[in-house]
C-alpha cells in the first residue's frame, strides 16, 4: 500500500503516512486499476462518515482504561504501562475521525477539485496505462501538480495531537509521582507532620520499600544538620524534629545527628559562656570553656585566639598573687597557687620554674624556722623540746645537714643535763632513790625514740641501783640490832638453860627478859628483875658486834650471829635473844 499524497510505501497496519501525515485509506489505490465508478464507490464508502460505534471504543473506554480510571478515582496510581497505551488508542482514534471529517469532498471521492475534472485539467482515471502496476500516480502526472490543499492543516493537526499525547503522558506520570508514597512522605516531612509521616512509614515502607524511605529520611536528617550548622534552624527545633524521626525510624544516622548537634550546641554555648567569664576576668573558667569549642564550630578560630589571651592573663595573675604571699613568707600559699595554675596550664615553663624557686625558698625558710624554735627551747634548758622540734623538721626535710647536726647537738646536751640532775639528786647523803627517779622519768619521756641517750641513762641507772643495794645492805647490817628482842636461853659454865629454867633457879620466875633497841641508837632493857636504858653502837669493824652502854657508862658486848640471834655476855653468863618485833 502507498500514500495517495506523496507516494511513500506504507505498511499494511499504518493509519497515516509518516512522511506527509495523509491518512492511509484516503484515495489509496488498489493493486489493480479501478474504473471511475469503482473509485467513486470507494470514495463514497470513505465519504460516508463512520458511526461512533464503528470508530470509538464503547462508552467509558476499554476495560483496561475503565479499570485505570477507577484506580485513579480511588486514589490509586495504576502502572504507567497500563495507562499510556489506552491514552494512545483514544488519541489516535479521535485524530483519525477528525481528519476524515475535515477532508475535502473531492479527496473523499478519490479526486481533487480542478475545474470540474477529476485529478486536475484532464479527465483521467488511474489505470494500467497511466501507472506502473502497484504504483501510485506521481504528482507531475496529476493535473495541477503538488499536494492537496488540506496538507498543511493535516500536518498541523498531527503535530498538535502528538503534543497533546505527550502532555497527557506527562500529566499521568506527574500524577503518579505526586501521589506515590515517596512523594507523600516528602510532603509530610515538608509540612513537619511527623504523625502522618510515622503512619505512612509503617503502612507503606516498613518491611516493603524501606530503602526508598531510608534515602528520603537520611537526606532529611542531613538537611536538618546543615540548617543547624548554618544557623537557619535553632537547636531546640532541630532536636525536636530529629527526635520525631527517631520515634519511627530506627537508624543510627539519627542518633549520630543528635550527637552531632548536641556537641555543636554545647560548643557554641561554651564559647558564649567563655566570653562572659573573660569579661569578668575569670580566666580559669574562660580557659576551660574556650578549650571545649569544637573544630567544627565556626567559632573555633576565634576561641583559639581568645584562649591564648586568657592563658597569658591567667598566668600573670597567678604570679602576682604568688609574689604577694612570698613577701610575707607564706610559701605554702604561694606554692599552692602556682601548683593550681599548672593544673590549668599544664607544662608551662615559667610556672614550673617559679614552683622550683618557691619550693627551695620554703625549704630554706622552714629549716631556719625549725632551728630558731629549737634554739628558743634550748635557751630555757628544755633540751628535750629542742630535740623534738628538730626531729619533726627532719621528718619533712629528711637528710638536711643543718637539722641533723642540730639534733645531735641537742641530744648531747639533754643527756648531760639528765646525768647532772641525777648527781645533784644523789647528793652527799647518797640518795640513790631520788637519782634513779630522775633516770626513770627521762626514759619515759624519751619513749624509745632516742636509743643512744636511753642506753647511757640505763647504764647509769643500773650503776646507781647497785650502789643503792650495797648501801642498803650496809645499812641493814648497821641497824640489825634495831627491834624488840626476847631472851630465850642462858648459857653458864657450859650449861644451856631456857630463860624460864634460869629464872626459876634464880627465884625470879615471871620476870621480864626483853631488850628493845631503837633506830635512834637508844635502848631499854629489862633483865633478871632489873631494867635500864642506854645507847647502842656498832663496832667499826662490823661483823654484827654491838656495844650497849647504860646511863652509868658501863658497856656490855653483844653479837648477832648468822642465824640472826643476839648473844649478850654478862660476866661470862651468855644470854641469847631472838627478835620478836620492830621497835
Amino acid at each position: 500500500m502507498y500514500c495517495s499524497n506523496c507516494g511513500k510505501q506504507l505498511k499494511d497496519d499504518d493509519k497515516f503516512c509518516d512522511n506527509c501525515g495523509t491518512p492511509a485509506n484516503v484515495g489509496a489505490p488498489e493493486s489493480s486499476i479501478q474504473e471511475p465508478e469503482a473509485a467513486a464507490e470507494t470514495s463514497a464508502d470513505i465519504q460516508e462518515p463512520a458511526s461512533e460505534e464503528g470508530i470509538r471504543e464503547p462508552e467509558g473506554g476499554s476495560p483496561v482504561a475503565q479499570e485505570n480510571e477507577m484506580s485513579v478515582a480511588n486514589g490509586e496510581i495504576p502502572e504507567a504501562g497500563a495507562v499510556i497505551p489506552e491514552l494512545e488508542k483514544k488519541i489516535m482514534k479521535n485524530m483519525e475521525d477528525e481528519l476524515i471529517l475535515e477532508m475535502p469532498e473531492a479527496a473523499q471521492n478519490g479526486s481533487f477539485q480542478g475545474e470540474g475534472r477529476p485529478f486536475g485539467g484532464e479527465s483521467q482515471v488511474y489505470g494500467a496505462a497511466n501507472m506502473h502496476e502497484g504504483q501510485p500516480p506521481l504528482y507531475e502526472q496529476v493535473q495541477g501538480g503538488g499536494p492537496p490543499k488540506k496538507k498543511k492543516k493535516t500536518a498541523l493537526i498531527v503535530t498538535l495531537s502528538s503534543i497533546v499525547a505527550v502532555l497527557l503522558i506527562a500529566v499521568v506520570v506527574l500524577l503518579f509521582l505526586i501521589l506515590s508514597p515517596e512523594n507523600k512522605l516528602k510532603k509530610h516531612i515538608e509540612n513537619r507532620d511527623w504523625t502522618a509521616a510515622a503512619t505512612l512509614y509503617e503502612e507503606s515502607f516498613k518491611g516493603k520499600k524501606e530503602e526508598k524511605a531510608d534515602e528520603i529520611l537520611r537526606e532529611t536528617v542531613e538537611e536538618f544538620k546543615e540548617e543547624f550548622v548554618s544557623g537557619t534552624m535553632d537547636y531546640s527545633t532541630v532536636k525536636r524534629y530529629l527526635k520525631a524521626i527517631e520515634g519511627f525510624w530506627d537508624d543510627k544516622c539519627v542518633k549520630e545527628a543528635l550527637d552531632f548537634i548536641r556537641a555543636l550546641n554545647d560548643s557554641r554555648t561554651a564559647f558564649e559562656d567563655a566570653d562572659k567569664h573573660m569579661q569578668r576576668e575569670e580566666y580559669e573558667d574562660a580557659i576551660r570553656l574556650y578549650g571545649e569549642v569544637l573544630e567544627t564550630d565556626d567559632n573555633y578560630k576565634t576561641a583559639q585566639e581568645q584562649l591564648e589571651i586568657a592563658k597569658g592573663r591567667y598566668k600573670e595573675k597567678l604570679l602576682e598573687e604568688a609574689r604577694a604571699y612570698e613577701e610575707v613568707k607564706d610559701y605554702d600559699s604561694a606554692i599552692e597557687i602556682v601548683e593550681g595554675g599548672l593544673k590549668i596550664l599544664e607544662g608551662d615553663a615559667e610556672l614550673n620554674s617559679r614552683l622550683t624557686e618557691l619550693t627551695a625558698a620554703r625549704e630554706e625558710y622552714g629549716i631556719d624556722s625549725v632551728l630558731a624554735e629549737a634554739q628558743n627551747y634550748a635557751g630555757q634548758n628544755n633540751y628535750f623540746e629542742a630535740m623534738e622540734t628538730v626531729k619533726k623538721g627532719l621528718e619533712e626535710k629528711s637528710g638536711n645537714d643543718k637539722l641533723e647536726k642540730a639534733l645531735q647537738d641537742y641530744c648531747d646536751k639533754y643527756e648531760k643535763d639528765i646525768l647532772m640532775k641525777a648527781e645533784e639528786a644523789l647528793g652527799s647523803d647518797e640518795n640513790y632513790e631520788a637519782a634513779i627517779l630522775i633516770f626513770d622519768s627521762a626514759l619515759r619521756t624519751l619513749d624509745g625514740d632516742y636509743a643512744d641517750i636511753e642506753q647511757t641513762i640505763r647504764e647509769k641507772r643500773e650503776e646507781y641501783v647497785q650502789a643503792q643495794l650495797e648501801k642498803s645492805e650496809r645499812e641493814n647490817k648497821d641497824s640489825a640490832i634495831v627491834g624488840v628482842w626476847q631472851a630465850s636461853h642462858v648459857t653458864a659454865e657450859g650449861i644451856d638453860l631456857s630463860i624460864e629454867q634460869f629464872l626459876d633457879y634464880g627465884g625470879m620466875a615471871g620476870t621480864s627478859s626483853v631488850l628493845t633497841c631503837y633506830p635512834s641508837g637508844d635502848f631499854h632493857m629489862e633483865l633478871v628483875g632489873q631494867s635500864g636504858d642506854g645507847t647502842w653502837r656498832k663496832e667499826e669493824s662490823g661483823n654484827g658486834i654491838y656495844y650497849l652502854t647504860d646511863s652509868a657508862g658501863d658497856s656490855v658486848k653483844t653479837e648477832i650471829d648468822a642465824s640472826g640471834k643476839l648473844h649478850m655476855d654478862i660476866d661470862e653468863v651468855v644470854f641469847t635473844f631472838e627478835k620478836v618485833g620492830e621497835a
